[in-house]
C-alpha cells in the first residue's frame, strides 16, 4: 500500500515534530481497522532499515500525548494480529519505553501500555525476560492497585 509507505516514511521524516501526532493517528487507525496494514506496516519498517527499526521508540519516546497514546495502541495491534510479529516487535526496541510510559501522567497512556503489555505477555514468553529486567511487573501491579 503506497498510502501507508509514504505515512511511515514522513514520520521517519518528522518523528520529533509537530507533524507526528496526526501521521501516527492515521497509522493507528489503519492498523486497528484492517489487519492487512498491520502486515504492511511491519514489512514497511522492516524495509526502511535502522530508521523504521527505530521510529516507534523514537515516537514512545517524545512527550505528545496522542502520539503515544496511538503509538502504543500499534504495538498492541501488530501484537494481538500474530505472534509472528514480536521479533519484529523486539527489533523496534519498544519494552524500555514502554516501562517508562507505566509511569506517565495520562491515565490514558498509563491504560494503553497496560493493554499493550497484557498482549505482549499473554500469548508467549516471547518479552517474559526483557520486560523482567525492566521490572515491568511490578510497576504494573502498582498501577492495578
Amino acid at each position: 500500500c503506497r498510502l501507508l509507505s509514504a505515512l511511515v516514511a514522513s514520520l521517519c521524516a518528522h518523528a520529533a515534530d509537530r507533524a507526528t501526532p496526526a501521521i501516527m493517528s492515521i497509522v493507528m487507525r489503519l492498523v486497528v481497522e484492517n489487519d492487512a496494514f498491520v502486515l504492511e506496516l511491519t514489512n514497511c519498517l522492516t524495509q526502511l532499515g535502522q530508521d523504521g527499526t527505530t521510529l516507534i521508540a523514537r515516537v514512545l519516546s517524545g512527550h505528545d500525548e496522542d502520539a503515544l497514546s496511538d503509538a502504543v495502541t500499534v504495538v498492541t495491534q501488530v501484537a494481538r494480529a500474530s505472534g509472528q510479529h514480536y521479533a519484529t516487535i523486539a527489533r523496534w526496541n519498544v519494552p524500555s519505553p514502554l516501562c517508562r510510559l507505566l509511569r506517565h501522567s495520562s491515565s490514558v497512556v498509563r491504560a494503553r501500555v497496560s493493554n499493550a503489555l497484557g498482549n505482549l505477555l499473554a500469548f508467549s514468553g516471547f518479552f517474559y525476560k526483557p520486560f523482567d529486567a525492566l521490572h515491568a511487573i511490578p510497576a504494573l501491579i502498582q498501577i492495578l492497585q
